[in-house]
């Protein structure tokens, strides 16, 4: 899968928002990334929300796997999508 990803062009690009910067997909690569996550991201919920009794149990179940989820997503979206120029906005 990560010969996919070195083929010289970049499959996420970054959008200024304000102070903050994002990225969105640009190529089936990256729309492929983003379902993958969003994926991931339902049944880390499903599982965490089946072995709960509570909501805060829910929470707190699917906090961690979520960020460290989110943090590879970030490593990959700098690696393939280039360093978002911030500017202020006027």
């Amino acid at each position: 899968m990560y010969a996919l990803f070195v083929m010289g062009k970049y499959h996420f690009k970054p959008k200024k928002l304000g102070y903050i910067a994002g990225y969105y997909p640009v190529t089936w690569q990256g729309w492929l990334v983003t379902l993958i996550l969003a994926a991931a991201f339902v049944a880390m919920f499903i599982n965490a929300d089946k072995n709960s009794h509570s909501a805060s149990d829910t929470l707190i179940n699917f906090a961690f796997p979520g960020t460290a989820v989110l943090l590879i997503f970030d490593l990959l979206l700098l690696s393939n999508g280039g360093i978002p120029q911030l500017v202020a906005p006027c």
